[in-house]
């Protein structure tokens, strides 16, 4: 998850951005379920790893 964020992040040169599709798309594209994305984006957060409101996420 963070490998995808951090490559997201590389390939629009910004540490702050849009996630690029809804995060069911997004658990969906990663063959996750939509609960363990969430899952997976808080614990990035609580670990100081990204930042997130909404859509938007800062990689820290």
């Amino acid at each position: 998850m963070l490998r995808y964020l951090e490559d997201t992040g590389a390939r629009l040169r910004t540490d702050y951005f849009r996630l690029p599709m809804s995060k069911r798309d997004l658990a969906g594209w990663l063959s996750i379920t939509p609960e363990t994305l969430s899952r997976n984006l808080k614990r990035l957060v609580r670990e100081g790893r990204i930042e997130m409101q909404g859509q938007m996420v800062r990689l820290l």
